[in-house]
Order: structure tokens, then C-alpha cells, then sequence
């Protein structure tokens, strides 16, 4: 297993020819929250990433293995949650203290229960119930 221990975000300061040549490893966002992972990339070798704590690995970022090679990281496509607002019971512009009161009950309870990211845009294709 080869152990990588540093990231260089989205590659800054790396030549596009070095990028090219770099083997991938394509990673869903529960697995690039964590700093301590196991991954095989593109070329079939067992990686074991260890980042400091509280390092979040972003597609486009590249790993330095400990024999100097590189890894870009791909961001594994992966089914979202989309929430929209209903005009009815508040805006998308209310401030976040009263985002939770202002969005449609239903949705609320789900959403505010789970620890995971969430983006709301201001649309609404159905009336709420």
C-alpha cells in the first residue's frame, strides 16, 4: 500500500503535462470528508491517504504519494437532494435564523435532522400540500 500524506489543492502551481500524466481515483463526497481513507486509483494500486484532521479532499485536488507520484482526485457523481422553497410559507431570501421556519413544514424535519451539506435554490415547481 502506498501511503499519501499531502494535497496540493485543484493542482495550484503543477504543469498541465504533470496533471495529465497523473493517475485518478474517483471518490463520493462521504469518503472525501474524511482524512483517513483507503483508495485504489486508475492504475490499480492500493493507496492509503492519511490528512492532517479536518482536511476536506475536493475534486480537482491533487495527492503526492510518498514515492513522489501523483493522484488526481475525480468527484464521483452521485444523486443530490434538491429543495425548493414554496412562496406560500417564506422566501429563499430570509435569513438563515428563520430558514427553518420559513421553509415547507414537510421539508424541514428531514432536512434539519441529517449532518449533510445542503444548497437551496429559489424555485418552486409545485404547490406545496
Amino acid at each position: 500500500m502506498i501511503q499519501i500524506s499531502k494535497l496540493i489543492p485543484q493542482g495550484q502551481g503543477l504543469a498541465p503535462v504533470l496533471l495529465q500524466r497523473a493517475t485518478t481515483i474517483e471518490l463520493d463526497w462521504d469518503v472525501r470528508q474524511k482524512s483517513r481513507f483507503a483508495a485504489t486509483d486508475s492504475a490499480g494500486r492500493e493507496l492509503g491517504v492519511f490528512l492532517p484532521r479536518g482536511t476536506l479532499v475536493r475534486g480537482g485536488d491533487v495527492l503526492v504519494a510518498e514515492d513522489g507520484s501523483l493522484v488526481r482526485v475525480l468527484a464521483a457523481p452521485q444523486p443530490v437532494l434538491v429543495i425548493t422553497h414554496c412562496a406560500h410559507h417564506g422566501t429563499p431570501r430570509a435569513p438563515p435564523t428563520t430558514w427553518a421556519t420559513g421553509m415547507c413544514p414537510s421539508s424541514c424535519s428531514p432536512t434539519t435532522s441529517r449532518s449533510s451539506p445542503t444548497m437551496c435554490w429559489p424555485t418552486c415547481c409545485a404547490p406545496c400540500t
